[in-house]
């Protein structure tokens, strides 16, 4: 756990009982649709949405709606990638990457409290979150302690000094114990228009009390969008757009990579104005931080690089 990182290792035994539906070896995808992780001051570090946190707010009468808890920095709008990482026996384990978004940063928290109650299960290597075809309910609560050097830890602020094309600019870079999370902002072209789904819309209009406005129901229209050949056809012009390659070296020219993080490949999104914003982490920790850090950059048949020096701790 850093400013922007949590990474959780989830161990999951199958009961006798849940065996009869599924095995571990045919276990493709997993996902804990309903988790909430919160800290010892009540701040939600990871829910899947708002109306899971208000649910949260009522059984804990904190009295915030989804937007207040946002405002009062009481919920983090974190993202995730789950990794299914071993199936044995009637084990299997998962990787949850969560990751903040935007400035978010995550408390220095001491100890991480996990609820959820239900798990869902896929055997179709493709399928998507929302798309699981089996759900294992129980009730599951414990307490993780975290560890001193986790809530004690301090960053080092590197700061961009050169670069061969001007429109490559690192908007930060800092250093942690896990190691060097990058933010990167390049231009390239504007971003294609969205296709229009009437499904979706009637959704987003909903009220947050409708009892249509549910995660089943939106992963249902996500999934039926995701069929159209508009739908495909935006997101093939989009990956286009993100597809870059980014590394660090250092003085002496060893090379560092993205390691499997909140974001194994690295993220990447195109707005409106054309901006590509990537955000990574990579292998270069405190533990072998360097005074000069070139980012390399190869996008689109171009290579840039950008120097970074380190500042004070």
């Amino acid at each position: 756990m850093d400013d922007f990182n949590l990474s959780i290792t989830f161990d999951v035994e199958l009961s006798d009982k849940a065996k009869e539906i599924v095995t571990a070896d045919e276990i493709w995808k997993f996902n804990f649709p309903d988790l909430v992780i919160y800290d010892e001051n009540n701040i939600v570090l990871y829910c899947q949405s708002g109306i899971r946190y208000e649910e949260f707010s009522k059984e804990k009468n904190l009295g915030l709606d989804y937007n207040e808890a946002m405002e009062q920095k009481m919920y983090i709008g974190s993202g995730v990638n789950i990794i299914p990482v071993q199936r044995e026996g009637n084990h299997v384990k998962v990787i949850y990457n969560i990751y903040t978004g935007g400035d978010s940063h995550y408390p220095k928290s001491k100890t991480l409290t996990i609820d959820m109650t239900k798990i869902s299960i896929s055997t179709n290597e493709q399928a998507s979150m929302g798309e699981e075809e089996i759900t294992l309910t129980g009730d599951w609560h414990f307490d993780v302690a975290v560890p001193e050097k986790m809530y004690n830890r301090q960053s080092v602020v590197y700061t961009q000094t050169d670069t061969t094309n001007e429109d490559y600019q690192i908007e930060s870079a800092t250093l942690y114990d896990t190691g060097m999370e990058i933010t990167a902002k390049v231009q390239t072209e504007p971003l294609p228009e969205l296709p229009e789904f009437l499904e979706h819309d009637f959704y987003d209009s909903l009220s947050e009390d409708d009892p249509l406005k549910n995660q089943d129901i939106l992963g249902h229209i996500s999934w039926k969008e995701r069929q159209t050949d508009e739908y495909k056809e935006y997101y093939k012009k989009i990956n286009g757009l993100t597809d870059i390659t980014v590394y660090l070296t250092n003085e002496n020219g060893e090379k560092f990579t993205l390691i499997q993080g909140p974001n194994e490949n690295g993220s990447t999104g195109v707005n409106e104005e054309g901006i590509l914003t990537f955000e990574g982490m990579f292998d270069l920790t405190k533990y072998n931080q360097a005074e000069t850090v070139i980012v390399h950059f190869e996008y689109k048949n171009q290579t840039e690089e950008v120097v970074l020096k380190k500042g004070d701790e």
